[in-house]
């Protein structure tokens, strides 16, 4: 396979948002159009994407980078679709712990990647630097690119992460003590 033109990418987007018409997140675009023409280069593929669904009517944006494809009116009127159903196991000793430390990296990536609020992002988590309120469990820098049309300082972004909702003042504290 060649690489693919803005067009031929375009035409892609297009593709899954049709196979995914409750939407996709911005980021799960550009890591599936990468991993089916791996010899595009990503960049390429996330400056397309990115500029393709926040200019064109066919794409709205219902929240953070997450988009959904306008349904036509054609497609409006037709017989809904059948319920989506999630079953849970009921054997409660398949069941997995889950840790804060399963979140630091794909926390990171998606703070990164999809939510770009973030150039850069690192998972710390634990106590490296000597206590509990002294380590931020993620931390990442936003900085201006050189094509950024207006300039900025450095902003670092920390983030503490909890998995019991219980915690979440002792998470505020902490995050706002780095």
């Amino acid at each position: 396979m060649s690489k693919l033109s803005v067009k031929e990418i375009r035409t892609e987007v297009h593709r899954l948002f049709e196979r995914h018409p409750g939407g996709m997140r911005r980021g799960d675009v550009v890591t599936e159009i990468t991993e089916m023409y791996p010899e595009t280069p990503r960049g390429t593929i996330a400056t397309t994407v990115s500029t393709y669904l926040n200019g064109d009517d066919d794409f709205e944006k219902t929240g953070y980078a997450f988009f959904k494809l306008q349904l036509s009116e054609a497609a409006v009127h037709t017989e809904p679709s059948d319920p989506v159903i999630v079953v849970h196991a009921a054997d409660s000793a398949k069941q997995e712990t889950v840790t804060e430390n399963d979140f630091y990296k794909p926390f990171g990536d998606w703070l990164r990647d999809d939510a770009a609020e973030v150039t850069e992002a690192v998972a710390l988590g634990g106590i490296i630097l000597r206590g509990k309120w002294n380590t931020p469990d993620v931390i990442g820098t936003l900085r201006s690119k050189p094509s950024d049309l207006f300039k900025f300082e450095t902003i670092i972004v920390s983030a503490e992460i909890k998995v019991d909702a219980n915690q979440a003042i002792t998470a505020f504290g902490q995050a706002a003590s780095y």
